[in-house]
């Protein structure tokens, strides 16, 4: 996919060169800077610290503890992969989930519940939203513990199970890890810069709307663009909890292609999709709980 988008920055940074030189400057300087200032800070620690955790005898050892928080999973292994997810967001915690399984780590059962209840937004991600609104510590509070509780909701509504124990089959490859980090984060530059470029039409249109409905492709840039029109404390409240709920739809593309890689891969992608729907629903409710 990487291959495919680089394939359309090239071909729409070639058409803009010519027509807009000053957008196509100021798309890639904004791409960097907010690469660099917003995503790779937030994204790539946790990542690692979350694959690390993953593959640690100790860690999971100590998730067995609250196994009684968990009934509805056939194993430790997935409670792990469960609070790690917590960490490292999506569409990294689709791609743990699916490797596991592929590794026969988790069962099949476990797959479809932690593709349900795993859409989870990286804390760092959040807080540096938080700060790029100005928002106090109490509303940081509850878009991170949001963020948690919607997906635990939805994953102890699915049919209880009996937790078996885990056993280990490989070590921490942290030739592969590292590996992997490089991937995880030249897929997301390239999205960005594809997002950014093809805003550009956009742009020109002198219709807000239009704008704000198009900001919905890809949350990080959506999220700075939604920041730049002065909108009231509640109205920013309002949009970014739809962007944190659906994650944007670029991270969505890229959780249902990690999703295809397995078999049944229809069935999973909708309750990928369903899942979404049902956490953009509860945010609505406790939005309008706590803030109208």
């Amino acid at each position: 996919m990487s291959y495919f988008f680089s394939f359309l920055i090239a071909i729409f940074y070639l058409i803009f060169c010519f027509l807009y030189p000053n957008l196509i400057k100021e798309a890639t300087i904004d791409t960097i800077n907010t690469f660099l200032k917003i995503l790779l800070p937030s994204i790539l620690p946790m990542y690692v610290i979350s694959n690390i955790l993953i593959n640690n005898v100790l860690f999971n050892k100590l998730t067995n503890k609250l196994k009684f928080l968990f009934r509805v999973f056939d194993s430790s292994k997935s409670i792990t992969l469960f609070l790690t997810n917590i960490l490292v967001g999506s569409p990294s915690s689709v791609i743990n989930v699916i490797n596991s399984y592929k590794n026969e780590e988790i069962s099949k059962s476990d797959l479809i519940i932690l593709i349900k209840s795993s859409s989870f937004m990286n804390p760092l991600f959040i807080i540096t939203i938080c700060k790029l609104f100005h928002f106090n510590l109490l509303i940081t509070f509850y878009f991170i513990i949001t963020n948690i509780l919607i997906n635990y909701i939805i994953l102890i509504t699915n049919k209880k199970k009996t937790i078996s124990s885990f056993t280990y089959k490989n070590k921490l490859d942290f030739l592969k890890l590292l590996t992997n980090s490089f991937q995880m984060v030249y897929s997301i530059f390239i999205i960005l810069l594809f997002i950014n470029f093809l805003k550009l039409p956009i742009s020109l249109i002198d219709n807000k709307l239009i704008q704000i409905s198009f900001s919905f492709l890809e949350i990080t840039s959506g999220i700075l663009f939604i920041n730049k029109l002065n909108f009231s404390l509640l109205i920013n409240i309002f949009l970014i909890i739809i962007l944190l709920s659906t994650n944007g739809i670029t991270i969505c593309l890229q959780a249902i292609n990690e999703i295809k890689k397995v078999s049944n891969s229809r069935h999973l992608i909708n309750c990928f999709l369903k899942s979404k729907v049902y956490q953009l629903v509860l945010n609505m409710l406790l939005f309008l709980i706590f803030f109208i």
